[in-house]
């Protein structure tokens, strides 16, 4: 769901389309043009497969400006103050400290000579070292995104930046952070990795993704697997995607890779990915992402997997995927149009609310399924009759069945029917959870509002 400012905001059709895949260590960048379907993922380094830049940013006191990525990750002290961590600060920092100083943004007209992840940025017009996690984070990802659009040959037009966990206090926080940016750029969202998945495997040849599709990623921090399907047989097609964690993977013994290589087979064999086990012709394709996963220790693994179906390598598919997100909201293309994606993240029921129009009952829907749940927001005034209670319609999106909600009113005020009239706001609260928020907005100069609200947490 894009927010509504950004709905009406025109973006030009040279326009660079940015996917971000945003960590604490590496930051990979992609982009295409609107009209291109060739995603380009930018290059750490004169070595066009090592892809990455440290999300690092440093302030050279010699000279007075900032420098990012390689050069402040490598920048010798106390010439070079470095700051590192740069997402998880911002989302542990004190939001007071925001308001300390004013954020000065980097300028991005000027073209760098490459990729230059070690390109350093022009003296800013103040000489003033930041002390706020959120102005670093901005100076970083606008660093970043300034790359892409001098490599592109283009303005930016739209950037969709993906994140491990996603819900309704990180987005707002990182859109305090990234308000010049949003100003900006006409589309800036943010995007689940198992969305980037999604985009990602639904823009490869057909072939790869004809039956299941399996992801592994391993980082020193996690180790889980998403396993893909579509059921062919539904329109739109819904593709659903299960994830599994395994914390008996971490932590990674270095001292003996093979034993890791060993136990990976082992937990695949038992795993076997649901009722479909792994060697199964049921998985069409297996990507691995994630740093361990790039490590030369997984032979055994590999031989397994090779069996029977494609197998890919590398860092930069959730990158990719989120600049595939960014074209197919940018353009509603052949997804959009035709398939549905079930995740962790997503609203399995369509709901509505059932209401008397022109003496019919009638169901109005107010939220589509299929939304992000941390992305669900809807707005409904209402005029009660004289049962002073509203129904909810929770419909499964398979069709498979439907369930309602009654909420009551009984403590607002009595009043003639049709002349109570309330505001219904629903939100999501986590991924199980909605919210439906009631409150009386009176009617007219006639019935003034009480100020009755009422707050209930639905199940889901």
């Amino acid at each position: 769901m894009i927010r509504e400012e950004e709905d009406f905001r025109e973006i030009p059709e040279d326009g660079i389309i940015i996917g971000l895949d945003l960590n604490d260590d590496l930051t990979f960048v992609s982009f295409c043009g609107r009209r291109n379907t060739e995603v380009t993922t930018l290059s750490a380094s004169d070595d066009e497969e090592r892809f990455g830049i440290p999300t690092c940013i440093g302030y050279d006191r010699q000279e007075d400006r900032y420098v990012f990525g390689a050069v402040a990750a490598e920048g010798e002290p106390p010439r070079i103050e470095k700051y590192t961590n740069l997402l998880s600060a911002v989302l542990t920092e004190d939001e007071d400290e925001d308001e300390e100083e004013e954020i000065e943004y980097l300028d991005e007209g000027d073209e760098e000579e490459d990729a230059g992840v070690i390109a350093e940025s022009e003296p800013e017009d103040t000489n003033t070292e930041s002390t706020a996690a959120s102005d670093r984070l901005s100076r970083f990802v606008t660093h970043v995104v300034g790359l892409a659009s001098a490599v592109g040959g283009g303005a930016p037009g739209a950037v969709f930046i993906a994140l491990d966990h996603l819900d309704r206090g990180i987005i707002s926080r990182l859109d305090e952070v990234f308000k010049k940016l949003r100003e900006e750029i006409p589309l800036v969202r943010y995007v689940s990795r198992q969305e980037c998945f999604f985009y990602y495997t639904l823009n490869q040849p057909v072939e790869l993704w004809r039956q299941s599709v399996l992801l592994i990623h391993y980082s020193d921090r996690e180790f889980l697997t998403d396993r893909l399907s579509i059921n062919r047989n539904s329109s739109p097609q819904v593709v659903r995607i299960e994830e599994k964690y395994f914390p008996e993977m971490l932590p990674f013994d270095t001292d003996d890779p093979e034993k890791m290589d060993l136990r990976l087979v082992s937990l695949l064999e038992k795993e076997g990915m649901g009722k479909v086990t792994i060697h199964s012709d049921s998985i069409s394709s297996v990507y691995l992402s994630g740093a361990y996963m790039e490590s030369d220790w997984k032979r055994g693994t590999l031989k397994y997997l090779c069996s029977g179906r494609r197998v890919f390598q590398g860092l930069n598919l959730y990158t990719k995927g989120a600049c595939y997100a960014a074209r197919e909201a940018v353009d509603e293309g052949f997804i959009s149009r035709n398939y549905l994606l079930v995740s962790t993240d997503t609203l399995k029921y369509n709901i509505g609310l059932r209401m008397i129009s022109d003496g019919a009952e009638i169901i109005e829907n107010l939220v589509d399924a299929g939304e992000n749940w941390y992305e669900v927001s809807a707005s409904k005034e209402v005029y009660l009759g004289a049962d002073r209670e509203i129904v909810l319609v929770l419909k499964d999106m398979g069709g498979e069945g439907e369930r309602n909600v009654l909420l009551r009113l009984d403590g607002f005020p009595e009043r003639p029917p049709r002349a109570m009239r309330i505001r219904l706001e629903l939100y999501m609260k986590s991924a199980r959870i909605l919210v439906a928020r009631i409150q009386d907005v009176g009617f007219g100069e006639i019935f003034l509002s009480s100020g009755m609200q009422l707050r209930e947490e639905i199940g889901v």
